[in-house]
């Protein structure tokens, strides 16, 4: 399975929210861009996640329907989020990137005897 990046699952997220909201409104697209003070096809292409709104349009979309910011992400998996990497690993793997061919196949042969 090809793993989705953070703007692709933002983008996800956002839209399919959005369409649930319209849907629950009951109203046409139309009437939900004047609703929402957003161009149609502005709110279209977020509608359809062909684009992330600016900050202050989703601000604005998210005080129209009485939402809190954390509404629209909760749903979006843990393993999109990166784990932060520690300043010692970034070291590390810097060290690493700086070796040769012959001395990183040293690096992983001892890394895996280690971890085993």
């Amino acid at each position: 399975m090809e793993k989705t990046s953070l703007p692709e699952a933002l983008k996800f997220v956002i839209s399919r929210k959005l369409r649930q909201l319209s849907q629950n409104s009951r109203n046409t697209l139309k009437e939900t861009a004047l609703f929402l003070h957003l161009d149609y096809a502005q709110y279209y292409r977020i509608l359809h996640g062909q684009t992330m709104p600016q900050l202050d349009t989703f601000i604005k979309i998210t005080r129209a329907y009485g939402l809190d910011l954390d509404w629209w992400f909760k749903d979006i998996p843990e393993i999109m989020v990166r784990p932060k990497t520690s300043r010692e690993e970034l070291k590390i793997l810097g060290a690493y990137k700086r070796l040769d061919e012959r001395s990183k196949t040293f690096v992983r042969k001892m890394l895996k005897n280690l971890a085993t």
